[in-house]
């Protein structure tokens, strides 16, 4: 389903999409878990619905329970709050998206039931967001994310857009200790043949040397289209099996 929610922060209805799994309409009173997936730099709520990673996402719909809400991000918003833009996405992701969310359709709502994730820009924004918003998200995915905008990031590197917040609040992988004993399930993805490579590798050494728990994956690809819709699959499984431990603690 493609539709809008409005964005009170923007003054504007924000283009979203919604993916059901089919149990939702079978059942009238189940309620489910909720997967936040964010794009990637000049993307929008529908790029992610291309053939191969769609049929990946209405499995994990079917077979999971997953209800996933994707976000448009506003082409380079990095999913930060940047007045001067009117783009506010930090605010609307966080805060204003969730509620929407929470209110109106049958969510778990709860941070162990609420999974953030995605690739490249939006690996950047699920680790931002996650770890500014703990009591949010409680399973974040990272597939290709720019976990350091300075490193790997020519826009920031051209004239950053960080916003309301210092840069350095904005770089995950200066700020890894934010994880460290908040209860977060992370998942780390990464092509061998990424631009990117260096920079995730770095912040996942950086997560081992800190003792955070964590799942990191290197597998064969490149920053492509080809390559997430298996980042997906596995890390859909992984958040799977980490609601189900949480369940019966």
């Amino acid at each position: 389903m493609h539709t809008s929610v409005y964005s009170e922060a923007m003054q504007q209805e924000i283009p979203t999409s919604f993916v059901f799994p089919d149990a939702y309409f079978a059942n009238r009173t189940d309620r489910f878990p909720v997967v936040y997936g964010l794009n990637g730099y000049s993307a929008n709520n529908t790029s992610m619905f291309y053939p191969a990673l769609k049929a990946v996402i209405e499995e994990g719909a079917d077979k999971f329970g997953f209800m996933f809400v994707v976000p448009d991000n506003g082409y380079d918003s990095w999913y930060l709050d940047r007045p001067g833009d009117n783009k506010m996405y930090e605010t609307f992701v966080a805060k204003e998206l969730v509620e929407y969310v929470d209110t109106r359709y049958r969510t778990i709502r709860d941070r162990d039931h609420r999974i953030i994730c995605g690739a490249s820009m939006g690996g950047h924004g699920a680790l931002f967001l996650s770890r500014t918003y703990p009591e949010k998200y409680g399973i974040v995915g990272s597939f290709s994310g720019v976990v350091d905008l300075l490193w790997e990031s020519a826009s920031f590197r051209e004239g950053p857009h960080n916003g309301n917040r210092p840069l350095e609040e904005c770089r995950a992988l200066l700020n890894v200790d934010k994880y460290k004993d908040k209860g977060f399930a992370i998942y780390q993805d990464i092509g061998f043949h990424d631009h990117l490579y260096k920079s995730n590798n770095a912040f996942h050494n950086k997560l081992v040397e800190l003792n955070i728990p964590h799942v990191y994956v290197e597998r064969e690809g490149k920053h492509d289209g080809p390559y997430w819709p298996e980042a997906w699959r596995a890390f859909l499984e992984f958040a799977a099996n980490e609601i189900e431990l949480r369940e019966k603690k």
